[in-house]
């Protein structure tokens, strides 16, 4: 059992410690990081099983600091086509200064030490992986926290680590195998080709409770009688079939992928006590009810056979049973946490997905707003006002983030659930006139609205109108008095030549201005009212001259970058 893990310069991690108890779930989106663990796990167990192929079992005399090859023939249940994938960012090497000044290079190491204890005996070790090729590593023994190389526990040999991915398509028969090659098989994660012959050694092993468990279990779950798998002796081969219903002699490579599923891990796990089991996202191909009926009897196998299971899933329902009982570790972009807040995970998952996480991780500012237009013409404000580096961070930096309604608390909520993850995160709300005082307390977000109604409000009306039509070509001299006309009767007379006049200030332009104006005139000309409609109102403030604008609006703008750090 593993009871501590570190690793280092592995996929999406830098450097990261973390307990592990004898059930743990590893919560987290795809690409966040919860497979990496798995990964890395699966390397540290091939370095093993290698080290005591190479160094103990033929007891050689190489120096513990020479390493021993892995190539990517022994790390099939890692999916990659060179050895550099396996490094944080690609990086191979780093630069570095030696004692004359000048600059050096040396090969960056991945590492991944941990402590356990097998059979009774606590032990710790670590290994560090050297890259050679695109198709070659060498493994050897890391150092400890005072710069000596580890020892190698040889009670480590006794260790059962075994990777167990989705059963994926099955053959109809496949040959007995000896338990090593079975081991064999599953390390490098090829279990549908062991399927039949883990559930030949759980039916004959001494206590046949267990195999009347298992197929009970199955039973229950899927409504299928597993028959014993028999073995011929002639051929070598292992045939194995169920009864569903009326239906008699199935054979097993007829059900589908989510029962094979819960057949691999119901009896692997009570096949072979004593034993590290990862498991990628057994909750795969399974709908809510099974998904979490199925991690219960994973951890209640796992725990009386004296097993750890490590899962990696991003199913709430197996989220919901681990809480409380087992350990829960969350998994976003690299980083890991134990969690103990069960209702702020699950309302991640279920509210916002992880999926927000790593966009806003890789966009560290994040911009509230109502309605996308509002962020069309903030964008086209900052070009207006030739503020181009401002346009470049909106593009790039930005993480835009639409609520509808003026929604103020779920900006408030969603930026502290980001925020949890991403520390260095910050925010800023910009709503409408909301006619009400809002708190606030998270220091990293601001929130504004607008004096006026709207974004809309801050167009200098009737002059930006006027510069539009009058540079629209396909109107003649007629249309453009009409369109002026149209405009002058949807203003109320003392607002016209003032643009401090509270019509400017209250009325909502999108809608009850602006819309109802383009959808006249267009009607009037036989045009697509889709020529000008919402969401090209941001189209305007091309024409429109910023000496009318009102202070606000690019007083608000520098407060947004200066918020992002950006001013």
């Amino acid at each position: 059992m593993l009871t501590k893990l570190r690793i280092k310069n592995f996929r999406q991690i830098e450097d990261q410690t973390f307990d592990l108890s004898q059930a743990v779930v590893i919560i987290g989106p795809n690409n966040g990081g919860k497979t990496t663990i798995l990964q890395a796990i699966s390397l540290f167990d091939v370095a093993i099983r290698l080290w005591g192929e190479q160094r103990i079992e033929k007891k050689s005399k190489a120096s513990t600091r020479t390493g021993i090859a892995i190539t990517l023939e022994n790390l099939l249940n890692i999916p990659l086509t060179e050895y550099r994938e396996l490094w944080r960012d690609l990086n191979l090497r780093e630069v570095l200064p030696n004692e004359n000044g000048k600059s050096t290079s040396r090969n960056i190491k991945i590492e991944i030490h941990a402590e356990g204890y097998t059979i009774g005996e606590n032990w710790t070790t670590g290994f560090e992986f050297d890259y050679g090729r695109d198709s070659l590593i060498y493994a050897r023994l890391a150092n400890n926290t005072e710069g000596i190389p580890y020892d190698f526990p040889k009670i480590l040999l006794q260790e059962r680590i075994g990777y167990l991915p989705s059963v994926a398509g099955l053959n109809p028969m496949e040959d007995k195998l000896e338990l090593g090659s079975i081991f064999r098989y599953i390390g490098s994660g090829r279990t549908a080709d062991v399927l039949r012959n883990i559930c030949f050694h759980l039916y004959n092993l001494e206590d046949k409770k267990k195999w009347l468990e298992f197929t009970s279990e199955i039973d229950k779950l899927f409504k299928i009688k597993l028959n014993p798998p028999l073995y011929f002796t002639t051929s070598g081969l292992l045939k194995m079939t169920y009864d569903e219903g009326a239906k008699k002699k199935m054979d097993l490579s007829s059900l589908g992928s989510g029962a094979k599923q819960a057949i691999l891990m119901f009896a692997y796990l009570n096949a072979f006590p004593n034993t590290v089991n990862l498991l990628d996202e057994p909750d795969a191909h399974l709908e809510v009810i099974r998904q979490s009926n199925i991690y219960d009897k994973i951890s209640d196998f796992a725990k009386k056979n004296n097993s750890q299971i490590i899962i990696a899933s991003h199913s709430e329902s197996v989220l919901n049973r681990a809480f409380g009982k087992d350990q829960v570790i969350s998994a976003v972009l690299g980083t890991f946490n134990t969690v103990n807040n069960k209702k702020f995970v699950a309302s991640i998952l279920r509210d916002y997905g992880y999926e927000e996480f790593i966009i806003a991780n890789q966009r560290p500012y994040v911009l509230y707003f109502e309605g996308n237009t509002d962020f069309d013409f903030l964008k086209a404000f900052c070009k207006k006002f030739n503020r181009e580096e401002y346009l470049s961070i909106l593009e790039n930096e930005v993480y835009p983030y639409p609520i509808s309604g003026n929604d103020v608390n779920y900006a408030k909520k969603h930026f502290a659930a980001l925020k949890e993850f991403i520390p260095h995160l910050k925010g800023y709300a910009l709503f409408d006139n909301l006619n009400r005082n809002v708190e606030n307390k998270q220091p990293d977000l601001i929130i504004k609205q607008w004096q006026r109604r709207e974004m809309e409000n801050y167009l200098p009306i009737p002059q930006v109108l006027y510069a539009f039509i009058n540079q629209q070509k396909e109107f003649g001299p007629i249309f453009e008095n009409r369109f002026i006309e149209i405009t002058k009767n949807s203003i109320v007379p003392n607002a016209i030549n003032n643009l401090d006049h509270p019509f400017w200030k209250t009325t909502k332009i999108s809608d009850d201005f602006l819309t109802p104006l383009f959808e006249t005139f267009l009607d009037e000309m036989k045009m697509p009212r889709s020529f000008m409609d919402k969401s090209k109102f941001y189209q305007l403030v091309d024409y429109m001259d910023p000496l009318l604008v009102d202070s606000e609006l690019k007083l608000t703008i520098d407060e947004i970058f200066k918020q992002f750090n950006c001013e």
